[in-house]
């Protein structure tokens, strides 16, 4: 459905980015139609797109994005998605991972300031996961927590820098953590028609968390092996 632009603010933000699309964007989507966007080039695309407001439009000015109305941000979300999902897609995953990151608690704020700006910027990848696969368990241990098994379906996950992926523990309470690619090596598949695969072997948490961290993004996991 399209969304009815209602001020001036909204037509100056749509009409440029509008431009922006159809000069920069648009002849990329066309020339790579049918197949994978090279990592660079998509980071050349998201670099320039974020300085029209994704994935930052709604996230506030003190946080690094531009403060504007959620439903401003909707509509330069539909022009992106109007010329290509596939960019789209990507954005999308930088939008989600960033206000998961923004909206943490303030005792967060580490992984905040270090994961967010790049977001933000459009110089590094988010990614998801899109359902939560079986098999996956985590228990208690006496220095700590260990994770181990698959997870699959990840949102973004041929291009993320950053996971979020959330996480069963052994009292049925769901906990999120923040995965980063440089830090931990982690692979995954580049044929886009197979979906991604993670493996978490023998991952370990301190075991200073509290429930309420449990329950939060709570921190980067070491240990990490991916397989695709």
């Amino acid at each position: 459905m399209k969304i009815t632009i209602s001020t001036d603010v909204q037509r100056l933000a749509v009409d440029s980015f509008r431009t922006f699309l159809a000069s920069e964007v648009a002849p990329v989507a066309r020339l790579f139609e049918g197949r994978s966007i090279p990592a660079q080039k998509m980071r050349e695309l998201t670099q320039g797109i974020a300085e029209f407001g994704l994935p930052g439009a709604s996230i506030a000015q003190a946080l690094g994005g531009m403060g504007m109305a959620a439903d401003t941000e909707a509509m330069l979300f539909e022009e992106l998605s109007a010329v290509s999902s596939v960019i789209a897609e990507c954005v999308l995953g930088n939008l989600l991972v960033a206000s998961a990151l923004a909206n943490m608690p303030t005792g967060r704020d580490a992984l905040r300031k270090r994961y967010l700006p790049d977001l933000l910027a459009g110089r590094s990848f988010g990614g998801f996961f899109v359902e939560q696969a079986e098999g996956v368990s985590a228990w208690p241990t006496d220095d700590g927590w260990v994770f181990n098994g698959n997870q699959q379906w990840v949102g973004s996950g041929q291009f993320a820098d950053v996971l979020i992926t959330p996480l069963p523990t052994e009292d049925g309470a769901c906990c999120y953590v923040v995965v980063e690619r440089e830090q931990h090596g982690y692979l995954l598949r580049n044929d886009d028609s197979r979906p991604a695969q993670l493996t978490f072997s023998t991952v370990r948490l301190p075991a200073a968390l509290s429930d309420a961290q449990k329950r939060s993004i709570t921190h980067v996991l070491t240990g990490l092996s991916a397989q695709g």
